[in-house]
């Protein structure tokens, strides 16, 4: 029986091919991707306001997204953060009262969304 170089190399390749299906190191289906959920904060001033903006990265539609923001201005104060449309991206500008005092405040971003922890930030409130 005589093997030409052609039937050698495209045989040795589909064994390749079927050891490593077989090896679980390739996959015919595509890995999925996990979730990852962000937050940001703009900078602002007194009279002014600052913009917060929720994130998930790779969500599984078929859940639920919601977000809030807590600020401490003079007190504490939870604001709903607003979805727009089927994106999981949600923003609120935030008004910063006329008498804050210059400086950094603080921003607590809760993600309502599984495996989304509260996301503590930072916002830098500069003279007018």
């Amino acid at each position: 029986m005589k093997m030409n170089k052609r039937s050698l190399t495209v045989g040795s390749a589909a064994l390749l091919v079927l050891t490593l299906l077989s090896a679980g190191i390739v996959s015919a289906t595509p890995p999925t991707k996990i979730a990852s959920c962000s937050a940001k904060v703009t900078p602002g001033h007194p009279g002014g306001s600052i913009q917060v903006r929720a994130k998930v990265l790779h969500p599984d539609r078929t859940l639920a997204f919601s977000a809030s923001a807590v600020t401490s201005f003079s007190g504490t104060t939870i604001w709903t953060l607003k979805q727009s449309g089927k994106s999981y991206v949600a923003v609120r500008k935030i008004p910063v009262p006329a008498g804050q005092i210059a400086g950094p405040v603080d921003v607590i971003v809760t993600i309502n969304y599984v495996g989304c922890a509260a996301i503590p930030l930072t916002s830098q409130i500069t003279a007018p």
